[in-house]
């Protein structure tokens, strides 16, 4: 391993300006602790970020908030951006014997046409003992949810409640969301997810695309683009973060990239001393999933039974290749650009099928497999985008609770030199990553004003 001979210091490094490493920085920043940034690539926000396309506002990857989601939305206010939150369109459809079934939080009873009365008053009954199970933890920790990490969603949902109810609501939520299966889903994930309907949360996004959020995170930070990191080591008391043009040398280290860039960043000198909590979260799979932005011509028309939807899941019964499909005109309804927007979400399976095409023959496949719901789609694309994301997602098997909830206690007794953070570090999702990020960055302000006062503050890899 090549390692260059000019070395600087700072305090705090942060690996990755995704919206873990960003909230990191701005908490830390907040307690009057410098960071250095440190990404790979030549813009913030990872899988957070947006484009524009005929005139409309893309999101690539996080498609949209919640009214739940309590960090970003206090970042957002803090930041002066408020002001950009709107309400989509809070109905939903899902597929079922080839047509979409309406689903509206508002009412409940519109669950009878999907599932039947049987299944429906089980759902209902379960529903009420979650809610008085989960109403005090918190929808952005993941770890707060061990209780329920003890088998699959597929096994608890099959036996507690219905069939039906595994197959038209948990399934296509979970791989129109995660791109994963019920089978490999804990039941943990399950349930948070459902506490999200039971706390009547409503789907948000910023009028100017959620990649305005990290943006504006990123101004006046210590930040390094298109700087990948080689390697992280510990030596002597210190945390090496070694890259192509020099190696900074850091009391703490917050790594806050994916889980298997991660683990590849961290060499054998660490990692024979890293603790089984600390390994398993770091062998935390990933799941695929390609993004197809198609803007269509001015004419083109919804058809009458998705008109005010915003998003469309195909469960597995019903799916060829696509899992969702966001309407975009229904997520930013202040959008006036000609056309229609879609943002067409691949499976995981067809992902990694698809992964290698060439961008045309992506968006033909995309829009020929969802022209059942909108059969003149793929004659009215006008243009299209496609973002691949070989690891869209972290998986939630069943103990990853449970383990995070060990690592983030062994971590406060003694705060680690090295910390994780990332989406794969609480809930698999933006605000989880958010809070990832805070946590870490909480843990590392601690010890750091420990620190300059002059008090012990013990780190271990």
């Amino acid at each position: 391993m090549s390692m260059s001979n000019i070395t600087s210091n700072a305090p705090v490094v942060i690996i990755g300006a995704g919206i873990a490493g960003l909230t990191a920085a701005y908490c830390l920043k907040q307690k009057g602790i410098s960071a250095i940034i440190i990404e790979a690539a030549d813009r913030v926000g990872g899988r957070m970020t947006s484009d524009t396309i005929g005139g409309h506002v893309v999101d690539r990857g996080a498609q949209f908030l919640s009214t739940e989601y309590r960090i970003i939305i206090d970042m957002l206010r803090d930041l002066g951006l408020s002001q950009q939150l709107c309400e989509t369109s809070q109905c939903s459809a899902i597929v079922r014997v080839g047509q979409p079934r309406r689903l509206r939080a508002s009412r409940p009873l519109d669950a009878l046409n999907l599932f039947g009365f049987y299944p429906m008053l089980k759902l209902a009954w379960n529903t009420l003992l979650l809610s008085r199970k989960q109403k005090d933890l918190s929808l952005s920790d993941y770890s707060q949810w061990m209780e329920f990490d003890t088998e699959s969603t597929s096994t608890w949902s099959n036996r507690e409640i219905d069939p039906p109810i595994t197959e038209y609501l948990f399934e296509p939520m979970l791989q129109g969301f995660y791109f994963q299966t019920p089978e490999e889903t804990s039941k943990a994930m399950a349930v948070a997810l459902s506490a999200f309907g039971i706390r009547r949360a409503k789907t948000l996004s910023l009028r100017y695309g959620l990649g305005n959020l990290p943006e504006t995170l990123a101004q006046g930070m210590n930040l390094k683009l298109d700087t990948p990191v080689h390697a992280i080591e510990c030596l002597d008391g210190k945390v090496l973060v070694h890259t192509a043009s020099e190696t900074l040398t850091a009391h703490h280290v917050i790594v806050a990239v994916p889980a298997p860039v991660a683990k590849n960043l961290i060499v054998q000198r660490l990692e024979k001393r890293m603790d089984e909590e600390m390994q398993a979260l770091l062998a935390t799979p990933y799941s695929a999933s390609i993004n197809i932005a198609c803007v269509t011509d001015k004419d083109f028309a919804l058809p009458s039974n998705l008109k005010n939807i915003y998003g469309l899941l195909i469960p597995r019964k019903d799916r060829t290749a696509v899992s969702a499909v966001g309407i975009e005109n229904n997520k930013n309804r202040g959008d006036d650009a000609a056309g229609h927007l879609f943002n067409i979400m691949l499976s995981h399976r067809a992902a990694l099928e698809q992964m290698q095409a060439a961008d045309n023959a992506i968006v033909a496949f995309a829009a020929q497999s969802v022209s059942d719901y909108f059969p003149t789609l793929p004659t009215r694309i006008k243009q299209s985008r496609v973002y691949r994301w070989p690891a869209a997602e972290p998986l939630s098997p069943v103990g990853r609770a449970a383990t995070l909830r060990s690592y983030r206690q062994r971590s406060t007794q003694q705060v680690p030199s090295v910390l994780l953070a990332g989406d794969y570090m609480s809930m698999p999702f933006t605000e989880g990553a958010a809070e990832s990020g805070y946590w870490a960055a909480s843990l590392v302000a601690k010890t750091t004003n420990q620190r300059l006062q002059g008090m012990p503050a013990s780190g271990h890899p």
